[in-house]
C-alpha cells in the first residue's frame, strides 16, 4: 500500500525503432500530468539495475529511492525504485 499522493508507473515501452524521437519523454510527461491532476505528489517506478533505460529516467528527473529484489518464480528482478517529486 502506497502512502497518499504516491503513484507508481508500472510499465512503459517504446519500440527500439522509435527510440530517440522524444516519444518516451512525451509519455512520461503525460503520465506526470495525469498524476498531478489526480492529486498525486510523487511518481515512482521500478527499473532493473542494469537496464539502459535507467539513464533515460534520470534525465527525466527521477532519482534512486531504494533497491528492491522481487522473486518471480525461480528468477529475481533486481530493481531500483526511482522516485520523482511532482
Amino acid at each position: 500500500e502506497k502512502p497518499a499522493g504516491v503513484y507508481h508507473l508500472n510499465k512503459i515501452y517504446v519500440l527500439p525503432s522509435h527510440q530517440g524521437q522524444g516519444l518516451g519523454q512525451n509519455l512520461v510527461q503525460a503520465v506526470e500530468t495525469a498524476v498531478r491532476q489526480a492529486g498525486g505528489r510523487v511518481l515512482e517506478l521500478n527499473v532493473n539495475r542494469h537496464n539502459p533505460a535507467l539513464s533515460f529516467y534520470e534525465r527525466q528527473g527521477f532519482a534512486q529511492h531504494r533497491e528492491e529484489d522481487i522473486a518471480i518464480g525461480p528468477y529475481w528482478m533486481n530493481d531500483f525504485v526511482l522516485r520523482k517529486d511532482l
